[in-house]
């Protein structure tokens, strides 16, 4: 997920609209992941697909 984040900070930075797809994106364990979701979608207002 970190890697993701740090891309779609920048995509977010630069105005663009985000799309996370779920599957496509993991972490180290479930509760690491669930955070990185709904950090992807509250602070940059990413979509979740």
């Amino acid at each position: 997920d970190i890697c993701v984040l740090h891309t779609a900070v920048d995509a977010y930075n630069l105005g663009y609209q985000l799309m996370i797809p779920e599957r496509a994106v993991a972490s180290f364990d479930e509760q690491g992941h669930e955070w990185a979701l709904r950090h992807f979608k509250q602070t940059l207002g990413a979509t979740i697909l």
